[in-house]
């Protein structure tokens, strides 16, 4: 399991290089709904090599096996399964009784959410997803910084941030320091972004003041993008999204932003929605 985790930290750090962020939304008639930030990381499969073999049910035996030991090749590795968090707090309840308070705090607003993963290694495809399904939107109250904590809950969450602050790649991951938004009502929708002063600080830096060797990265962000997907009970009458593309039923809305140009100003990715009336 540690081998897993392990190669799912390093997909999650390789896939800012060359990966399509998707933040889905899907409105009901009262309100609920389901929130869905999908990394596709399918164009690097080939990059990782035999590294995805090892994921499947074996990967469960003991980690300190003899590491030279000559394994066959395994078959095709296919993975589509739905991971939910209140489901590993149960198994794990005795060791959370023991953590602190605030600890237990920050796993409380993780219960309700649920991780995607899917991959198929012949047809190089490789995606996984941190969702929630909420009730009301009031429910997406700091879902940005629950996503955040949610990639990284696993032994290695440490290793990553580490990984991070290390390598002139990291101020290109993001942070998720900023804060956002949604209000849904029975006239329209808006998604707004909120930065922190220290936020704005580094976005300032990000313009201004490249350090050297970071050329590389991001001409390697040129061909990531961010995208932005809402379904509504309602048909759509206009946007703020010059160029947001509206569904055949009028009632869903699609926009990206290529991912060096969201780091620099993550409000490009708001959004204010009319409702036709009807």
């Amino acid at each position: 399991m540690k081998r897993f985790w392990t190669l799912i930290i390093t997909v999650i750090i390789m896939s800012f290089n060359s990966c399509a962020v998707k933040e889905q939304l899907v409105f009901n008639e009262d309100g609920s709904g389901t929130f869905l930030v999908t990394y596709d990381m399918s164009q690097i499969m080939s990059q990782m090599g035999d590294a995805f073999q090892d994921i499947g049910p074996e990967d469960d035996k003991e980690d300190d096996e003899d590491s030279t030991e000559i394994k066959e090749k395994k078959p095709n590795t296919v993975i589509d399964s739905i991971i939910y968090f209140k489901d590993i707090f149960e198994q794990y309840k005795d060791s959370i009784a023991q953590m602190t308070d605030r600890e237990r705090y920050e796993m409380e607003t993780l219960k309700d959410m649920y991780m995607t993963m899917k991959m198929n290694e012949e047809l190089k495809m490789f995606n996984y997803g941190i969702g929630l399904e909420f009730k009301k939107v009031e429910d997406l109250k700091d879902i940005q910084e629950r996503v955040e904590k949610a990639k990284s809950f696993n032994e290695q969450g440490e290793q990553l941030d580490m990984m991070k602050e290390g390598s002139p790649m990291g101020k290109y991951m993001g942070d998720g320091d900023q804060k956002v938004d949604y209000y849904f009502t029975e006239t329209g929708f808006s998604r707004v972004t909120t930065m922190p002063e220290k936020a704005v600080d580094d976005t300032l830096d990000l313009n201004d003041n490249p350090e050297e060797g970071d050329d590389s990265f991001s001409e390697e962000l040129e061909g990531s993008f961010y995208s932005v997907e809402i379904t509504f009970p309602k048909r759509i009458k206009s946007t703020s999204v010059k160029d947001a593309l509206i569904s055949e039923d009028g009632k869903t809305v699609s926009y990206k932003v290529n991912w060096a140009d969201y780091l620099k100003d993550p409000k490009l990715l708001d959004i204010s929605v009319e409702f036709e009336n009807e």
